[in-house]
């Protein structure tokens, strides 16, 4: 409340007997918040999945890596 006259008729407003909100279409309001956040979601969603398979795929080099080195070890630990 900025002012004393917004105070005295919000207390009015609230013990009138007629006394109803105003219905200014709030599912619109808030259909268009929610279609306004798509983006964002979906590009987080991107971003998480891009996460994801990087880790995967670094991961399964390493995991490539330690075998193939190892194997190497022993084939070249024969040859000696």
């Amino acid at each position: 409340w900025f002012c004393e006259e917004c105070q005295v008729n919000c207390i009015i407003d609230l013990f009138d007997d007629g006394f109803a909100p105003e219905e200014d279409g709030w599912t619109l309001v808030a259909g268009a918040r929610f279609m306004a956040r798509l983006p964002l979601m979906a590009g987080r969603v991107a971003a998480l999945c891009a996460w994801h398979t990087g880790k995967a795929l670094v991961y399964a080099a390493l995991a490539t890596t330690t075998t193939t080195t190892a194997a190497a070890a022993e084939g070249s630990a024969g040859k000696r």
